[in-house]
């Protein structure tokens, strides 16, 4: 029977050994044969101890080689240069890029160093916060690329930003990008209205208080990217036609018209981030009516998926929310919404909602009696950080109010969105107090109860800080006994200071929602049957004197629920005086 042949990498091991005794052996016989006895006197040991360090030069010279040769056969190695550096290029953000980053990339072979070494497109950024000698450095490096230009006035003294901007307006004509950002001065305007004719990225924070602006934009490509913070722009440009994303905040002059913003957004097409926010015209500023806008072409903004609009002018937020034509926003942050904008749900803003919602899990509706608004949050909730663009994260959902003021308007707008809502929340918020005296109940809240009718996908009411809930249990048991069919949770916090007439209101919705079993006509029980299509109440959260009665009273109703005691918050202490 035949011997098993050895496996490959076995017996490349057993013959590389092989080479290296026979290799050793033939050596230190050569060694002998020259030099003599390895015991013998010091010149000979000397002799012996050069030989071997010479043939360890040449084993790891060789050996060089012999790396060299091997990686030279690995792929990313045997691709053209121009790939590689787009490899390299999608390694890092360029608005993100530091020196290091070439460090480290430069220190994998004599290759990559020498690629990284020779590419203008690796060396991008010049910043003032590195010193202008190393500015210096990288312009040397990319004497003809597009550039990156960063000046922070707070990392930068007064003489280092001169040197800076004098090394940089230099370059302008090949500007890419410019950011800016610190307490400004007239002089960090005027750099910044330096003509950049192919400029794709503006970035200017000036810190709320100071110097505001109008900064003035040369001839040029349309910018791409657009983010200001308490500066303003010709909004009427030609450079602002083309844009990707844009962000206003904190502008409280020269902000764009309606008409304007309508002229900017309806040319970029491209645009998928919006934020205006915390722009209010000045005392000095004329007002804008919007009427201009009126019967203006809707904005078609196909690739828009995040929209922020808070604390803006009522021209530019009607504007945005009866014109924008989108179905592809994911994150929606807007504060003031109207009732009118949801009259259809064909309308742009319903659409542009319902959309957003339709791709959450949950929803909360929130009302206040304390100002007539209600909120409709996704779970989790919409955010967006307060960065400039390259750096801000955003996660996708919804967080949207909607002003009260057509407090008989909410029911169009939970009608519009409760049909694409997975699941609901509602949460009603009282004023936070009992009533003084016995009052009606349609005095102490503005919510339109009809609304109930729309949530058909509610599972959870929540009533709290002495919310009236007697309405709202009268409409269940009374108007529409088939309201919230879905409904398993109610959480009642106290809305009568007594408690029996709270009992009587719970007993009469649980009556309906449950049924009841009565003593009829021949003395035997009758049971009353519960509302059809309506799913029993799984928990149920009460004050404690309310769940009391009920139980003495009418524990049968209480039967397959859980429940549970409202716990009020503690009562504000005021700290002793000194």
């Amino acid at each position: 029977m035949a011997e098993p042949r050895a496996a490959p990498s076995t017996a490349l091991a057993q013959r590389t050994q092989e080479i290296v005794d026979r290799t050793l052996g033939t050596f230190w016989q050569e060694v002998n044969d020259a030099i003599g006895d390895p015991n013998g006197s010091r010149e000979e040991l000397d002799l012996q101890v050069r030989a071997l360090e010479l043939l360890q030069g040449e084993i790891r010279a060789r050996t060089t080689r012999l790396n060299s040769l091997r990686n030279n056969l690995v792929p990313i190695h045997r691709l053209p240069v121009e790939v590689l550096i787009q490899i390299f290029l999608r390694t890092f953000n360029s608005l993100h890029w530091k020196i290091e980053t070439n460090r480290h990339l430069a220190s994998v072979s004599k290759r990559w160093w020498q690629i990284v070494s020779s590419s203008p497109l690796l060396w991008p950024k010049i910043s003032a916060s590195r010193g202008v000698p190393r500015a210096t450095l990288v312009l040397k490096k990319n004497p003809g690329g597009p550039l990156i230009v960063r000046l922070d006035t707070r990392k930068a003294t007064p003489g280092v930003q001169d040197e800076f901007m004098a090394v940089a307006v230099t370059e302008a004509r090949r500007w890419q990008s410019i950011v800016v950002q610190g307490p400004l001065m007239m002089k960090h305007f005027e750099f910044l209205e330096t003509s950049a004719p192919v400029l794709q990225d503006l970035f200017a924070f000036q810190v709320k208080g100071n110097l505001e602006k109008c900064l003035a934009l040369g001839d040029g490509r349309p910018i791409v990217n657009v983010d200001v913070h308490c500066i303003s722009l010709p909004w009427e440009s030609n450079r602002l036609s083309r844009l990707k994303t844009l962000q206003i905040r904190r502008l409280s002059k020269d902000l764009p018209t309606a008409e304007q913003l309508h002229g900017m957004l309806s040319a970029s097409p491209q645009l998928s981030w919006l934020r205006i926010t915390d722009c209010l015209n000045g005392p000095g500023d004329p007002p804008d009516t919007g009427v201009a806008v009126g019967t203006k072409p809707l904005i078609s903004l196909p690739k828009l998926d995040t929209l922020i609009v808070q604390n803006i002018p009522v021209p530019l937020r009607r504007l945005l929310y009866t014109h924008i034509d989108s179905s592809a926003v994911t994150c929606l942050v807007a504060d003031k919404a109207e009732s009118d904008h949801f009259a259809s749900p064909n309308l742009p803003f319903s659409t542009l909602v319902r959309t957003c919602v339709n791709a959450t899990n949950d929803v909360v509706f929130t009302w206040r009696d304390t100002d007539g608004r209600l909120t409709i949050g996704s779970v989790p909730l919409a955010k967006v950080s307060n960065n400039w663009i390259p750096w801000a994260t955003r996660s996708a959902g919804v967080d949207l109010s909607v002003d009260g003021e057509r407090w008989d308007g909410l029911g169009e707008v939970i009608r519009a969105l409760s049909p694409v809502c997975p699941t609901i929340t509602l949460q009603l918020l009282g004023q936070g107090s009992l009533p003084e005296g016995p009052g009606g109940d349609s005095a102490r809240t503005r919510f339109s109860f009809e609304s109930l009718d729309y949530l058909s996908t509610v599972k959870t009411i929540r009533c709290t800080q002495n919310f009236d809930a007697g309405p709202l249990l009268r409409h269940m048991w009374e108007t529409n006994p088939r309201c919230c069919p879905q409904l398993g949770e109610l959480e009642l916090w106290p809305w009568r200071a007594d408690e029996e007439v709270m009992a009587n209101d719970v007993r009469e919705f649980l009556s309906v929602r449950h049924g009841t079993v009565d003593e009829g006509e021949n003395g035997e029980e009758e049971e009353e049957i519960p509302e059809r299509g309506v799913k029993r109440l799984e928990k149920l959260v009460i004050p404690a004197g309310v769940h009391e009665r009920l139980r003495t009273t009418s524990e049968e109703l209480l039967s397959g629920i859980d429940v549970a005691h409202t716990t009020e918050p503690a009562p504000v202490v005021p700290p002793p005086a000194v």
